[in-house]
C-alpha cells in the first residue's frame, strides 16, 4: 500500500543507531505505528531483571510449584533475565542497530530473502517465527546486507503483532535507505495458535508492505 504520509526523503541523517532510533521511533509515534511503550518507565535493566524475578515467583508459587526444588529454584532469575536481554531487548532504545550505508553510482535493486526471526505475541506473550522477505531499490546508497538482519531482529524482539512488525520494519527501512521503494514479506507460525485455542501446527501467517515501484503490480513478483 503506499504510504499516505511518506517518510522524510532526500535528507542526510546521522547513521549511528542511537541518532537513528530516535528519528525512527518519532516517525512511527507520528504514523501510529509504534509499540505501546510507557515513556515514564525509567527502570535499569537491573531493576527490571529484579523486578521480574519477584513477580515470575509469585506466578509460580501460585500455580503450585515448589521453588525449593533444585530444578526451580533459579526459574524465575532464569525467566527475567531471558525476557529483559534476550526477547524484550528491542524494547531498549540503544539496541538499535548503527546503519552504515555506501554510496553507489547506479539504481541498484536488492532482495534479500529468508531474514530469519523470533518475536512474542503481545496478547498471550507466546512466541511467533518466521523468515521476512526484504526488497528495495536504491536511491544512490545501499545499506551493508547484515543491516537487514539487525533491523529486522530490533523490531522482532519485544511485545508485537505481526501487521505492526511489518509496517515497522518497512517505515524504518525507508528512512534509513532514504528511498520509497521498499517492500517487506514476513512469514510467521504463531504459537499462540499451535499450543492454545483452536491447537493446530502447519498454518503460516503472510503479511506484506509495499510503497513505491513495488505497489504497482507488473513489479510484483513471487520470493
Amino acid at each position: 500500500m503506499e504510504l499516505q504520509t511518506i517518510v522524510p526523503l532526500n535528507n542526510p541523517i546521522d547513521q549511528r543507531g542511537d541518532q537513528l532510533e530516535q528519528l525512527v521511533r518519532q516517525m512511527l509515534i507520528d504514523q501510529r505505528i509504534q509499540t505501546p511503550i510507557n515513556s515514564m518507565n525509567v527502570l535499569t535493566n537491573v531493576e527490571k531483571t529484579s523486578k521480574i524475578t519477584e513477580l515470575v515467583q509469585q506466578i509460580m508459587e501460585t500455580l503450585g510449584l515448589d521453588l525449593n526444588d533444585e530444578s526451580l529454584r533459579d526459574t524465575p532469575k532464569r525467566v527475567a533475565k531471558m525476557y529483559v536481554n534476550e526477547l524484550f531487548q528491542g524494547l531498549s532504545p540503544e539496541s538499535f542497530p548503527n546503519c552504515t550505508t555506501f554510496d553507489i553510482k547506479e539504481i541498484s535493486n536488492v532482495t534479500q530473502t529468508n531474514i530469519p526471526f523470533t518475536s512474542m505475541c503481545e496478547h498471550h506473550l507466546m512466541p511467533f517465527f518466521g523468515v521476512a522477505h526484504i526488497s528495495y531499490q536504491s536511491n544512490g546508497r545501499v545499506i551493508g546486507l547484515s543491516k537487514l538482519n539487525r533491523v529486522v531482529n530490533y523490531f522482532a524482539r519485544r511485545p508485537q503483532v505481526q501487521e505492526r512488525l511489518t509496517k515497522q520494519i518497512h517505515r524504518a527501512l525507508q528512512l534509513v535507505l532514504q528511498s520509497r521503494d521498499v517492500r517487506v514479506i514476513i512469514e510467521a507460525e504463531h504459537f499462540c495458535i499451535q499450543a492454545r485455542g483452536v491447537q493446530q501446527k502447519g498454518s503460516k501467517t503472510l503479511t506484506e508492505e509495499t510503497s513505491g515501484m513495488y505497489s504497482n503490480s507488473k513489479f510484483i513478483q513471487k520470493l
